[in-house]
């Protein structure tokens, strides 16, 4: 049976080695899909795309309401790093008010509509009315809640008037969670037929009656992420097909493009956005080599276009970044060929990359983005290294593990000085970390020993860290 186990082991570790590893999916950008993102209540600003480009899913969705068929429900959600409450606002957000808004002339008594609602602890959902005139605020109605209410219920407060003026817009914000201070993930507030009231006449705020709702949506480039979904609400996608083709039919379009939250940098991604940067990617089997392709850059200003590759593994708890490179793209009027280079070439190989294209310099955050500059890709490949680890990482008698096979003890020889400590680790066929164990620099010519005997049998890659870099060797465990 350990024969069998060793046999079907050493295929595993060899099987990339007989393979063809993957292309580039949709590399010439021929298919294109429609993607529908989520319903926006009309006349609403949302906090949907900040939600939906966090944990991919919107916080501002359409439910039953009480007195008509729809009502909207926001909820507070988080991506383990931020929290995000759901808000509608009517009107944009800046200098801590909401500029902007409807236009809007009658000075209404009172704010009424139906709410049901579960705030966390310490929590308190809020709705806002500012009434304005010349920019400035003459007259507001707020509403809080907390706790919870499990149906609809009928809200009613007053508006309050500063001036006596007649206002000429109102700006509207609705949160599920405090404004400031303390947003729970988990606090949803629902609400309908949100109105005024002046006298006994009662009007509906905007769309207050939540019945208005409409998809949100852009043609992609199948198989690959965009900036599209911060660049819909403006009505001119970041990212578009075109026919200025280099290969087939199809090209990629990626242009810098005013959004609701000015944030005008397109990008086109082989995987996600992460907290950190470029997360994910398509599935590899081989060290990537490069990847190439055809491009044209349209710049405004002193704008410079960026590709960039970022090579990781799974180790079966994190994602373990192996090598990165990004490469500018300069202004060029017709198609010219490019390369994005990648040195790594080790264990554990690479089984994830990340590939990224942007309209605009995001080298640091001082970058000039022009607004307009257009980026063009098409035909894109990928070359993998050819099998096996680097040169240097073998024939070099510094460092020897005897006896190989073995199926009870292997000892490591170091036979080079350091002046610094050496770092041993140990990688099965799957490349998973089996052990990492660490040596004092005065090791020259002296061996240790390594129990090996709980080991399945296999392949084994032993890395030693050192001065001059990493040193690999194979060692079988039978």
């Amino acid at each position: 049976m350990k024969n069998l186990i060793f046999l079907f082991s050493t295929f595993i570790m060899f099987m990339p080695l007989i393979s063809h590893s993957q292309p580039i999916s949709n590399g010439s950008f021929e298919h294109w899909s429609i993607n529908n993102y989520y319903s926006e209540p009309d006349t609403f600003l949302t906090s949907n795309m900040q939600a939906y480009m966090n944990i991919g899913t919107a916080n501002v969705t359409r439910v039953n309401g009480m007195s008509s068929p729809f009502g909207a429900r926001l909820e507070t959600v988080s991506n383990g790093v931020d929290t995000i409450p759901g808000l509608m606002l009517i009107g944009t957000p800046g200098n801590g008010t909401i500029n902007g808004g409807l236009f809007y002339t009658t000075k209404p008594d009172s704010m009424i509509g139906y709410v049901k609602y579960n705030e966390q602890f310490q929590d308190t959902a809020s709705i806002i009315l500012f009434f304005k005139n010349s920019g400035v605020m003459i007259g507001a109605a707020f509403a809080k809640f907390h706790d919870s209410q499990a149906n609809y219920v009928r809200f009613s407060v007053p508006c309050f008037w500063f001036y006596p003026t007649t206002p000429d817009t109102l700006a509207v914000l609705i949160s599920s969670s405090n404004l400031d201070g303390i947003k729970k993930p988990g606090s949803f507030f629902t609400i309908d037929s949100l109105s005024v009231k002046e006298g006994a006449f009662t009007t509906p705020i905007f769309n207050g009656e939540m019945e208005l709702w409409s998809d949100v949506s852009s043609e992609d480039p199948d198989n690959w992420t965009t900036t599209n979904i911060g660049s819909v609400f403006s009505g001119n996608l970041a990212v578009t097909k075109s026919l200025n083709a280099k290969d087939s039919l199809y090209a990629v379009s990626i242009k810098n493009v005013p959004t609701v939250w000015n944030d005008t940098l397109g990008y086109l991604l082989k995987g996600v956005i992460g907290n950190n940067g470029p997360d994910g990617g398509m599935p590899v089997s081989l060290n990537p080599s490069k990847v190439t392709g055809w491009y044209q850059y349209f710049p405004v200003g002193l704008d410079t276009a960026m590709a960039g590759l970022l090579s990781s593994r799974f180790d079966g708890i994190n994602s373990i970044n192996l090598d990165s490179n990004i490469i500018p793209l300069p202004p060029v009027g017709i198609y010219t060929y490019f390369e994005i280079p990648l040195t790594y070439n080790s264990w554990p190989t690479t089984d994830t990359l990340a590939i990224l294209f942007t309209s605009g310099n995001i080298m640091n955050q001082n970058s000039y983005v022009g607004l307009g500059s257009e980026l063009l890709i098409d035909k894109l490949d990928i070359v993998y290294n050819p099998v096996g680890m680097t040169g240097n990482n073998f024939g070099n008698e510094d460092f020897v593990v005897f006896p190989n096979p073995t199926d009870n003890n292997a000892f490591v020889q170091f036979n080079s000085p350091s002046k610094s400590n050496y770092t041993l680790t140990i990688f099965d066929c799957f490349g998973q970390l089996v052990s990492t164990k660490t040596y004092p620099p005065n090791a020259t010519s002296d061996i240790y020993k390594i129990d090996v005997s709980s080991y399945t049998s296999g392949i084994y890659l032993f890395n030693l860290q050192t001065e001059k870099g990493i040193i690999s060797r194979k060692v079988v465990v039978y």
